[in-house]
């Protein structure tokens, strides 16, 4: 039997023992009897262990337990203190002790060797000195790191250690309103923020010179000078602007939105033509190229203001394809028109209501047939005249002739040109 069951097995007599209040003999040898725990308290306890008892003449006396044989105590008695300090520490390697048998085949092999009785310095010291050699590998003791040089306090290691000390959440929104303003200053100051291009858009009649001749900026201005409430004012002054947006285009651009009024008609002048708005106003500063829209003809005041509104109630496409209108009036008519079509067709209407008749001229013509010539007549009602019929020889007799002006318009003439007479004699008088 191995020394490790022999122990185990005293162990559990042992606690077998305390369970029924006996005490055996090296319980007492190791916590003492009852009774000595009483002489205690008088008197301090004496170790006969390890002195020897005299008689009163000098001569040494025997120990009455120091005659006692060793071979006469029982076996659990002949165990020394030692021996019980042991067992607890290798029961709790117990466990784990066949594992370790594997491993360590040499520590196996001095598990079988018999326990001797020593004390606990002595049984500790080798198997202390064995793990040591077993895990120097694995438990080796770092060497100390040499201390580090102080750093030289200088305002930088200062400005950063007082920057260190801010809370983040004042630190970084500061740092990036510091980035933005840095960018901000970059912006303003270097050529990044001139203007470099200016996109106009939506402009028929009007061109682009005269449009940026009244923003009040140019290319190569600063961005953040640019004004644009003054600029849309200034553009939509001009009688032909119904809408107009400036804008901003970042980082270097500028858009400009314009919406004009629609062109119903043109009016010669002075070898040009005028443009004739839908808002009965005549651009007579601009001379453009007529372009979807009729030539007209000795219109003036009233007559040409209820021209226009008709010419507004005609659909686009049907207006795009007159060619000229004339003012016609007769004794019997006083409002006739005369219109030529792009297609050769003759019409005869009245300047007053003929915006919505013609939007069924298409039908009319439909009807009519390309193969006859002839007039069509919507002054009253609706219907054609071939050129052959009475009916249209009298038109014909009438329409080509040029149609004396109303006399409030003469009256107006007339007193123009008393007024240029006028200026006229000024400026001889300043030269002479």
């Amino acid at each position: 039997m191995s020394d490790k069951e022999e122990i185990s097995k005293l162990r559990d007599k042992l606690r077998q023992n305390r369970k029924t209040y006996s005490q055996t003999a090296i319980e007492s040898r190791l916590y003492g009897s009852p009774e000595d725990d009483g002489q205690g308290e008088e008197k301090p306890a004496e170790n006969t262990a390890g002195r020897s008892v005299s008689n009163d003449d000098g001569t040494p006396a025997k120990d009455p337990e120091a005659g006692r044989n060793e071979s006469e105590l029982p076996e659990e008695e002949y165990l020394s203190e030692s021996l019980i300090e042991r067992n607890k520490w290798t029961d709790n390697r117990e466990d784990g002790q066949e594992n370790k048998n594997e491993e360590y085949p040499d520590r196996a092999a001095d598990a079988g060797q018999p326990v001797e009785n020593r004390p606990p310095e002595a049984e500790e010291t080798p198997e202390k000195t064995r793990k040591q050699k077993l895990f120097t590998k694995k438990y080796r003791q770092k060497r100390p790191k040499r201390p580090k040089k102080p750093k030289k306090y200088t305002k930088l290691t200062a400005l950063k250690e007082n920057i260190l000390l801010i809370p983040k959440y004042i630190l970084v929104p500061a740092v990036v309103l510091l980035l933005l303003f840095a960018v901000l200053i970059w912006y303003v100051s270097t050529d990044a923020s001139d203007l470099k291009e200016i996109n106009i858009s939506g402009n028929e009649i009007i061109t682009d010179d005269e449009i940026e001749s009244r923003l009040d900026f140019s290319a190569g201005d600063k961005m953040f000078s640019i004004d644009p409430g003054t600029a849309e004012e200034n553009i939509s002054l001009l009688p032909i602007i119904v809408d107009v947006n400036v804008e901003r285009d970042w980082w270097n651009g500028v858009t400009v939105s314009i919406s004009e009024h629609q062109v119903v008609g043109y009016i010669e002048n002075e070898g040009g033509y005028n443009p004739v708005l839908e808002n009965r106003r005549v651009l007579r500063g601009y001379q453009v190229s007529p372009v979807n829209g009729p030539l007209i003809y000795f219109f003036e005041g009233e007559e040409m203001d209820g021209l226009v509104d008709n010419l507004n109630d005609i659909e686009p496409e049907i207006r795009a394809g007159i060619s000229e209108i004339y003012f016609r009036p007769t004794d019997n008519s006083l409002g006739r028109i005369h219109l030529l079509m792009n297609d050769g067709q003759e019409i005869v209407a009245d300047y007053r209501d003929f915006g919505e008749k013609m939007n069924h001229y298409i039908g009319m013509k439909e009807e009519i047939g390309d193969d006859t010539e002839g007039i069509i007549d919507i002054e009253i009602g609706s219907s054609f005249l071939p050129y052959d019929s009475n009916e249209a020889r009298q038109i014909k007799s009438g329409i080509y002739n040029s149609p004396e002006a109303a006399g409030y318009v003469n009256e107006l003439n007339t007193s123009l040109n008393s007024v240029k007479d006028t200026l006229n004699q000024f400026e001889e008088f300043e030269e002479e």
